[in-house]
């Protein structure tokens, strides 16, 4: 009984051998697992060894629990089959193509990309690079779920070998971009295209994951460039953000954002005149004051800042603010010197609760010293 089962396992040990190898005329190809499950190809040239090709320098993973039944094949179409062989992998019966290179002296990856550009679920394009991008998706308890990115591979042009593997836990919205999710630009003006992916999108606001070329290391690296609706600037060299409320500039310093500018915009629904742009400290709390008493009333916005130091008004009708600075304060009543280039125009005392709410006030004006009454519109 003994014998048998030694006499079966040489059996379908001679199958496996013959299935994980082939001769090429002076080359001999085998492939050997791991005990990780990942296979190479030991390559032989007149059964002196002559390379090794490990799974990471393909553009497949031969880990993939799908590539259970994988097999060598000599020659490819159209090339010479003493020097070109196939690698095959079930269940898709694709192919991964290598031929000899005299001058290299070695097999190099002969494949076109379209032939293995279902391995990932969308690629990109630079000048020298292809990019290939593998999804992942994870869920969380409830509706609390998020995908993303698993892997991306960098491939060289013209030989579309794989010379990068970016590893991560990448977040992204693959879902809403998918077919989209790669763009390339010279995010860091260096000269040199990079690429992004894309992250999330809500409401309007979309973030993107920036992978910038280093030429140095000749590979990709994920940068410190974070924001919303990002636009790169090729001619000022500036990057903008822009919201429904805010606008900001920076510059690059180190691949990191350094902010230069920022302003900010309300939609100004009172008195029906749009957006408006103004300082970001006062965003969001406007309030309306409408003259009393007079034949023809006028209408101000104003609004104060958090350490209530300073603020800034708005006359209906006129687009530009004029700045305002404490002069004194009291429990509940802050007084402001009005400032209009350079020089003090009139002064406000304006009653406001703990909240910042403004309830009423006066503006009294310098050149005449008339004093107008103020109520919260």
């Amino acid at each position: 009984m003994k014998k048998f089962i030694v006499l079966l396992l040489l059996c379908v040990c001679s199958l496996l051998a013959d299935k994980e190898h082939i001769q090429l005329g002076a080359f001999e190809v085998r492939a050997v697992t791991s005990k990780d499950g990942v296979t190479t190809l030991e390559v032989f040239k007149d059964k002196k060894p002559l390379q090794t090709i490990e799974a990471q320098k393909i553009p497949y993973d031969w880990s993939n629990a799908t590539c259970n039944e994988k097999f060598l094949l000599s020659g490819i179409d159209g090339k010479d089959a003493a020097k070109s062989f196939g690698f095959k992998c079930e269940p898709y019966q694709s192919t991964v193509e290598y031929e000899y290179d005299d001058e290299k002296g070695e097999f190099v990856y002969a494949g076109w990309l379209d032939e293995v550009s279902f391995f990932f679920d969308e690629l990109g394009e630079t000048k020298d690079f292809y990019i290939g991008a593998d999804y992942k998706e994870k869920w969380g308890s409830g509706e609390d779920y998020f995908d993303g990115y698993r892997k991306i591979y960098i491939f060289q042009k013209p030989s579309n070998r794989v010379i990068q593997t970016i590893y991560g836990d990448f977040r992204g919205d693959t879902v809403y971009c998918e077919g989209n999710c790669i763009a390339v630009e010279d995010y860091n003006f260096d000269g040199f295209e990079d690429f992004s992916l894309f992250e999330e999108y809500e409401a309007g606001y979309s973030t993107r994951l920036y992978f910038l070329y280093n030429p140095k290391k000749k590979e990709f690296f994920l940068s410190e460039i974070k924001g919303v609706n990002l636009f790169f600037d090729q001619k000022t060299k500036t990057i903008t953000s822009s919201s429904d409320e805010r606008d900001l500039t920076y510059k690059l310093e180190n691949n990191k954002l350094k902010l230069v500018k920022e302003s900010c915009h309300t939609e100004d629904f009172e008195w029906g005149d749009g957006n408006f742009e103004h300082n970001c400290e006062y965003s969001g709390v406007f309030t309306y004051l409408s003259s009393t008493g007079l034949k023809k009333n006028f209408e101000l916005s104003i609004a104060i800042s958090n350490d209530r130091t300073k603020g800034v008004v708005r006359y209906k009708g006129q687009k530009e603010f004029i700045d305002i600075t404490l002069k004194k304060k009291s429990q509940n009543e802050l007084i402001f010197d009005e400032k209009y280039k350079g020089k003090i125009t009139g002064t406000y005392t304006l009653n406001i609760d703990d909240y910042g709410t403004i309830s009423k006030g006066s503006y009294t004006r310098k050149k005449d010293g008339r004093k107008f009454e103020l109520e919260n519109m």
